[in-house]
């Protein structure tokens, strides 16, 4: 298994809204299922807060808070992927 394959899985997959793939590369199901879920509650959430802001003609732009929230957990979570493979072979 290549740790760089899945450093790029885990930051492409994130960017798309599929945070995790790194982990499941990785073998490590139980994570994958924790960051997508996450990431799918919290992309939920915000789009529930920019409906009603949209609603309220304040917040047409929060609907760019997904995609942006999608790049700094994929940066994150690609972070702690690299930090979990360090010493590994």
């Amino acid at each position: 298994m290549s740790q760089n394959l899945g450093y790029v899985l885990e930051f492409v997959g994130g960017f798309f809204g599929i945070l995790g793939l790194g982990y499941l590369y990785n073998g490590n199901f139980k994570d994958f299922i924790i960051r997508f879920v996450g990431l799918l509650l919290l992309d939920i959430i915000i789009l529930v807060i920019s409906l009603v802001l949209t609603l309220l003609i304040i917040g047409i732009l929060g609907f760019f808070l997904i995609p942006i929230v999608n790049i700094i957990a994929a940066i994150l979570s690609t972070y702690m992927l690299v930090k979990e493979n360090q010493g590994k072979p």
